[in-house]
């Protein structure tokens, strides 16, 4: 794992990881906002995040598009399957922390840092591809 990782992350990666992370701070943002907004009116924790999870994809999807993989030829089945895969990810993370902190909205901002870091991975290599020039 870790000599895949090292082969992969070259300068030109690392700096695609900074600007992925900045697109993602945007994108956090709004899918947290919108998340919190659910919790507050008094919808079920796990419903929020899903509601969040949907409005945060097609925004998402538009922002990393954009100003991320820019070179790249998306592919959409993958991507909706990435967070798909995300989601799974994010429900038991979303659990766990719930259950460690007790506050839902500090158990959505980790579950949210835990999942973007893999999820940054799952849309490089599956669903952003390069162009072929």
């Amino acid at each position: 794992m870790f000599a895949l990782l090292q082969r992969h992350l070259t300068i030109e990666r690392l700096k695609e990881l900074w600007t992925y992370y900045k697109v993602a701070v945007v994108n956090t943002i709004f899918g947290l906002s919108f998340f919190y907004l659910l919790i507050f009116i008094g919808i079920n924790l796990f419903v929020a995040q899903f509601i969040g999870t949907c409005a945060g994809v097609l925004f998402n999807y538009y922002t990393f598009r954009r100003h991320v993989f820019r070179e790249s030829k998306p592919s959409r089945v993958r991507y909706i399957m990435a967070y798909a895969f995300s989601y799974a990810l994010g429900v038991p993370s979303l659990f766990v922390w719930h259950k460690l902190v007790g506050s839902p909205y500090i158990a959505g901002f980790c579950s949210t840092i835990f999942v973007s870091f893999i999820n940054y991975f799952i849309l490089r290599f599956l669903v952003f591809h390069k162009r072929e020039a």
